[in-house]
C-alpha cells in the first residue's frame, strides 16, 4: 500500500529560540550553508546578561570565524591571571601560547557582545523577531509547530527543526526533557560592575576562600578603571550554604585583604544582578527528533570555571554542521542527529566530565579545609614548574584539554607536591614541641566529630552525594579509558 504524507508549508527552515551567543552564531553559520532561519527571543536587543564576561582564546578565534574579531578590538585584553587564598597571592601566570590561539582573552560586557552577534546573524540574512516568547512546540513527523506569544498574541511557526538556545532556563530544553534542569547540576552567580578599582587592566584575578567553597569570586577588568566583580556558588551544596550570594559579594568586597585592594575607592556602576547556570548532566539528552540543545539550553557550562561563551559558540557551529549533513540526506530524526552529541562528547565531554566530577566533590563543604589544601598544593607546584602551571592555567582558561590533568605525568606531579606540602606540615608540627602537637590533635579531632556528627544528621543526603560521585568518577574513568585507546590506536599508525 503507498502512503501518500503531504508536506506542510514551512516558514522556515530552521527556528532558533534564543538569540543570544549560541543562537545568533548559529544562524550565521546555516545562513552561510543557505538555509533560512528565524531567530526569536523573548528579550529585545541590547540586553544584558548575567556572566563573567571573559571571552577567551577559542572564543576569540569563533569570533574570527563570523567575521567580527574586529569590532571587538577595544574590549580590554586580559594576558594573565591570579589566584588569591583567604587574602594573599598564591601565583601570577601569563595565558600559556597553545596552537593557533591568541595568548590572551578579553573582557567583553555582554550586552556589547550579545547585540554584535545578533546583528551578524541578521546581516547574514536570518529573519530575527524579538520580544518573542516560546510557549509550547510539537514535533510531528514532517515538521516542528512552535507557539509563541508576541505583542500579547499568539503565532505559530512551522519549521523543518527547532534548536534550544534559550539559556539555562529553557523552554525547549523543558519540553524535551519533561522536567527543570536538576538543582545539583546548577550554579549561582552575582556580579555587579564597577569603576574607580585599581590594580593591572590586564590581570584576571580569582580568590578563594574556605566561607566561598565550592566557590569562588573574581574581578575581572573591563577597563584601566573598571570591573566585572562577582562570585559564583554550586547552588546544591551539602550542608546547603546559609549565605546569600549578593550580600557574600559585599561582604568579601570589604573583608577580602587582596580584593579590598583593588576596590578601596569603588563605586558600583548599577546594582547587584543573580542568574543560574545549569551546567553539564550527562543524563540530559541534547537531542531528539528535530529538536537539538545549543550553549547553555544544552548545560554546556564548565562547572569549574563557569566557561561558557566558549561552548555557546563552538556547539553552534558544530550543530549548524550536523544539520547540513541531516538536511542532505533528508532525515532530522534523532538518529541522523546524535553525530551533534558524539562530536560534543569528542571534543569537550572530557572536559565537562572532569569539572563535574570535581564538583561533586567539593560539594561537600565539610571538607572545606581539605579541598582548599588540595588547592594550595596545585598553586605550589605551578609556582615552580613551569610546564605543569601551563597545563593547569591552560585549562582553567578552555584552551588544553582537560585529559592534561589525567595523564600520569600531571598526577605523579601533583602527588608528589601533596607530599611535600603534608610533609612539611608534618615536620613543622613535630618541631614546633607539644603545644603543636596538642593543638594538631585537637583540629583533627575536631574535624573528624563535626564529620561525624553531620553524617549521622544526614545519612540521606551522605547517600546521595556518594552515589553521584560514583557515577561521575566512573563516567570519568570511561572517558580516560577512551582517550587510552585512543593514543594507543594513533600511535600504532
Amino acid at each position: 500500500m503507498i502512503r501518500i504524507i503531504s508536506q506542510p508549508h514551512y516558514d522556515t527552515d530552521v527556528l532558533i529560540v534564543g538569540a543570544g551567543p549560541a543562537g545568533a552564531s548559529m544562524g550565521v553559520h546555516l545562513r552561510r550553508l543557505g538555509y533560512t532561519v528565524t531567530l526569536i527571543d523573548a528579550e529585545k536587543f541590547p540586553r544584558d546578561k548575567v556572566c563573567g564576561d571573559f571571552v577567551g582564546p577559542v572564543a576569540l578565534k569563533e569570533l574570527e570565524g563570523l567575521g567580527i574579531g574586529d569590532q571587538f578590538e577595544s574590549a580590554n585584553r586580559i594576558d594573565s591571571s591570579a589566584v588569591f587564598l583567604d587574602g594573599k597571592q598564591l601565583i601570577e601566570q601569563r595565558f600559556p601560547a597553545v596552537r593557533d590561539l591568541p595568548a590572551f582573552g578579553k573582557v567583553i560586557p555582554r550586552m556589547e557582545l550579545d547585540e554584535k552577534i545578533f546583528i551578524a546573524a541578521r546581516k547574514a540574512g536570518a529573519r530575527t523577531i524579538e520580544q518573542c516568547r516560546l510557549q509550547h512546540y510539537t514535533v510531528y513527523p514532517t515538521h516542528v509547530d512552535a507557539e509563541c506569544k508576541l505583542n500579547n498574541n499568539t503565532h505559530h511557526i512551522c519549521a523543518k527543526i527547532i534548536i534550544g538556545a534559550d539559556g539555562s532556563n529553557s523552554t525547549v530544553a523543558g519540553i524535551l526533557h519533561g522536567k527543570k534542569h536538576p538543582d545539583e547540576s546548577r550554579i549561582l552567580a552575582v556580579r555587579a560592575y564597577y569603576t574607580n578599582t585599581t590594580g593591572p587592566a590586564n590581570r584576571a584575578d580569582l580568590y578563594f576562600t574556605e566561607n566561598s567553597f565550592p566557590g569562588y569570586y573574581w574581578l575581572f577588568p573591563t577597563g584601566p578603571h573598571t570591573a566585572n566583580v562577582g562570585v559564583g556558588m554550586v547552588l546544591e551544596t551539602m550542608p546547603p550554604g546559609e549565605k546569600h550570594l549578593k550580600e557574600m559579594l559585599k561582604e568579601l568586597i570589604v573583608s577580602d585583604v587582596s580584593l579590598h585592594s583593588r576596590m578601596a575607592d569603588a563605586e558600583i556602576i548599577r546594582k547587584i544582578e543573580a542568574w543560574p547556570l545549569s551546567t553539564f548532566d550527562p543524563s540530559l539528552e541534547y537531542v531528539a527528533d528535530r529538536v537539538m540543545l545549543i550553549g547553555d539550553a544544552g548545560g554546556l557550562i564548565n562547572a569549574l570555571n563557569g566557561e561558557g561563551i566558549q561552548y555557546a559558540l563552538l556547539s553552534g557551529r558544530w550543530a549548524s554542521e550536523t544539520i547540513h549533513m541531516a538536511m542532505e540526506a533528508h532525515d532530522l530524526g534523532k538518529q541522523s542527529l546524535s553525530d551533534f552529541r558524539d562530536r560534543l562528547n569528542d571534543a569537550i565531554g572530557y572536559d565537562l566530565a572532569l569539572s563535574r566530577t570535581i564538583i561533586q566533590f567539593i560539594r561537600n563543604r565539610k571538607l572545606n579545609p581539605l579541598w582548599i589544601q588540595l588547592l594550595k598544593v596545585i598553586v605550589q607546584r605551578a609556582s615552580t614548574d613551569q610546564t605543569y602551571a601551563e597545563i593547569a592555567g591552560g585549562i582553567l582558561a578552555g584552551v588544553m584539554p582537560a585529559n592534561k590533568v589525567i595523564h600520569p605525568a600531571f598526577i605523579t606531579k601533583t602527588l608528589l607536591q601533596a607530599g611535600i606540602h603534608f610533609g612539611m606540615q608534618g615536620m613543622l608540627t613535630l618541631l614546633g614541641g607539644p603545644g603543636s602537637w596538642q593543638s594538631f590533635t585537637s583540629n583533627a579531632l575536631r574535624f573528624g566529630l563535626h564529620l561525624s556528627e553531620d553524617l549521622l544528621q544526614n545519612p540521606g543526603a551522605y547517600l546521595k552525594w556518594t552515589g553521584n560521585l560514583g557515577k561521575d568518577m566512573s563516567r570519568l574513568a570511561q572517558y580516560t579509558i577512551n582517550d587510552m585507546v585512543s593514543s594507543t590506536n594513533s600511535g600504532k599508525k
